[in-house]
């Protein structure tokens, strides 16, 4: 069965060469005229102890059609091999010498892919928060605003997939207890979604949208803040609160706690 050798070369391989090995055979008879020597259609390739060290010799001319390897037993020619660019040669019955003949095979190239350096978006990490909330219709999805990145087991490994959209400016994590989302990340085109409480998704807001953010969050802090002084105005809850707890410490202290105080 023939040696399959893979035929030397600095580029890219698109073929591989095969060799049929032919035991006491020399393929390149009368067509050396010294030991060592090289010609127009012959060449020296170099001293081998086997064919297939011979021929996996780079030295080998690519138009070659045959190599002979003598033994050690061959004189002058012993352990030399010698390629041959016709195969017009083929003495049998030659004891110490061993031809091959040669014959290309094409490769069939298997695409690559090419690997894809990290992304340099930055973004603000935000824990317990998702801000793909009710945005994403179902698993692995894709759409015009929102991406899907791929599986990672952490949020930075998320935070610096080569997937992000460039217009993405949040991110989203979801955890292992995420059910059919178990460990999907997704990219989003807007901050329009950030909901908090969330113990298993973790959201990165990208940085070049920070200013964004706050614009809509400071309303929102500010609104919250009204709304408890409102109450605390309009119902004195806290005042009473705070009178109540003072009467207790007080009638406590001087030992006379009245009924009316001791299941405060």
């Amino acid at each position: 069965m023939p040696v399959v050798q893979q035929a030397p070369t600095t580029m890219q391989q698109t073929t591989t060469r095969s060799i049929e090995k032919l035991n006491n055979t020399n393929c390149v008879w009368g067509r050396i005229p010294s030991p060592g020597a090289s010609g127009i259609d012959y060449k020296y390739i170099g001293d081998f102890d086997t064919l297939e060290q011979c021929a996996a010799s780079p030295n080998i001319d690519p138009n070659a059609k045959a190599i002979t390897l003598h033994g050690n037993n061959s004189g002058g020619y012993s352990r030399q091999c010698y390629s041959i660019n016709d195969n017009n040669t083929r003495v049998t019955n030659q004891n110490d010498t061993t031809c091959g003949i040669l014959s290309s095979v094409p490769v069939v190239q298997q695409p690559t892919t090419a690997i894809q350096a990290p992304t340099s978006l930055e973004f603000q990490k935000r824990d317990k928060t998702n801000c793909v909330w009710g945005r994403i219709p179902s698993p692995r999805a894709s759409g015009s605003d929102y991406k899907y990145l791929g599986e990672f087991d952490t949020y930075e490994q998320c935070a610096k997939s080569p997937n992000i959209d460039t217009n993405a400016k949040a991110i989203t994590h979801h955890g292992k207890d995420s059910g059919a989302y178990s460990r999907q990340c997704y990219s989003i085109n807007d901050i329009n979604t950030r909901k908090p409480n969330q113990n298993d998704t973790t959201c990165g807001i990208r940085k070049s949208a920070l200013a964004e953010v706050e614009a809509v969050e400071k309303p929102e802090r500010q609104q919250q803040a009204e709304d408890i002084d409102a109450c605390y105005n309009d119902h004195g809850i806290f005042a009473d609160v705070r009178v109540i707890i003072g009467l207790v410490f007080v009638l406590k202290i001087n030992g006379k706690a009245t009924s009316r105080y001791k299941n405060v």
